[in-house]
């Protein structure tokens, strides 16, 4: 997946996420971009 479509879907997916922060909010949508533009990967090798 190309960076700004895996983006795009973290963000459709969790981007109205209600986690207390907005900080919170963007940290999880940059998370799972980083995990679905890194898919087969560890998590750890991935974040």
């Amino acid at each position: 997946m190309v960076l700004s479509d895996c983006y795009s879907w973290a963000n459709e997916q969790f981007g109205h996420a209600r986690l207390g922060d907005p900080r919170r909010t963007r940290r999880l949508v940059s998370l799972a971009s980083s995990l679905a533009q890194h898919a087969g990967l560890s998590i750890v090798k991935s974040s």
